[in-house]
């Protein structure tokens, strides 16, 4: 009885470090998209110097396109820090309750925001010739994060 205490114990302390590790990944990926969203709101001159390495990688033609904001005219970087908001209140949730529709949320939210990242990056690299890494960036952590939630999931009906 007490090993298993003990691993119930382990179980949940990496659950909690995993949970930090996200809530820092997207923190830091949401701080990315505030930025990118203040580009797009303020226009300012001498921050479009800072993501533009050449004129096929910049990030002030991306956003500044009809492309920068696809949903209501909000622009993508402001729906991006939502969606990272709903899963981190999502997995913090999953983690206390042990919900597992929480996990389903979150892996929708990811597979959604994925193909719209997957779409973008096609509209980025066909239509207007120009990469942004920001969001390349974030596209890749999203899909990164899809993967560690399906396994989570999967994980999650093993052990049920």
């Amino acid at each position: 009885m007490n090993i298993k205490l003990r691993l119930v114990t382990r179980f949940n302390n990496f659950l909690a470090k995993r949970f930090i590790l996200l809530t820092l990944s997207i923190s830091i990926l949401s701080i990315v998209s505030m930025f990118l969203t203040i580009l797009v709101y303020i226009k300012v001159k001498s921050a479009e110097n800072f993501c533009t390495l050449s004129s096929y990688v910049t990030c002030t033609k991306v956003d500044a396109s009809k492309y920068g904001a696809l949903f209501f005219h909000i622009p993508n970087g402001l729906l991006t820090i939502i969606i990272f908001f709903i899963i981190i209140i999502n997995s913090y949730l999953y983690i206390m309750r042990k919900k597992r529709f929480l996990l389903y949320i979150n892996l929708f939210l990811l597979l959604i925001t994925s193909l719209i990242g997957i779409y973008l990056l096609q509209i980025e690299l066909t239509v207007l010739y120009a990469i942004c890494i920001f969001c390349l960036a974030t596209l890749l952590f999203v899909l990164f994060l899809l993967y560690v939630m399906y396994n989570e999931l999967m994980h999650d009906s093993v052990n049920s």
